[in-house]
């Protein structure tokens, strides 16, 4: 089957706009992207300038965990310290967590079988907890 000339301009017209469609969308993740990097630098400067100004390193960890859950959407994220004898957890920072959690977790002996973060410490690798 031939096409006549309107025919080839219309499908011409509309694989165009369809190429045009691809890339705006493609230019819109890309600036997505863009947008969201820069605003991982702009938070990452905001804590390194906390540690340069002398600030506590409960207010430097509690600033990294905002960060991180505003990287992770939906996730909570709290820092554990492992004591100065090595057996237990002390609270680092977890500033969405329930305090009874917190105060739960605070001074916990630190076993593999203790969930993740003892597993984490006795064995010395990342261990990634999905709940």
């Amino acid at each position: 089957m031939k096409f006549g000339p309107t025919q080839n301009r219309t499908a011409d017209a509309t694989t165009a706009a369809e190429s045009l469609r691809r890339e705006l969308e493609q230019s819109r993740i890309r600036i997505n992207e863009l947008s969201r990097a820069e605003s991982l630098l702009a938070d990452e400067n905001r804590i390194l300038e906390a540690v340069a100004r002398g600030a506590v390193l409960p207010e430097i960890l509690a600033n990294l965990c905002r960060l991180i859950q505003e990287q992770c959407e939906g996730s909570l994220c709290g820092i554990l310290l492992v004591d100065h004898t090595g057996d237990r957890v002390e609270h680092g920072a977890a500033p969405s967590l329930p305090q009874e959690y917190n105060d739960a977790i605070h001074l916990r002996s630190v076993t593999p079988e203790a969930g993740a973060c003892g597993l984490a410490i006795c064995s010395g690798e990342q261990v990634i907890s999905s709940d």
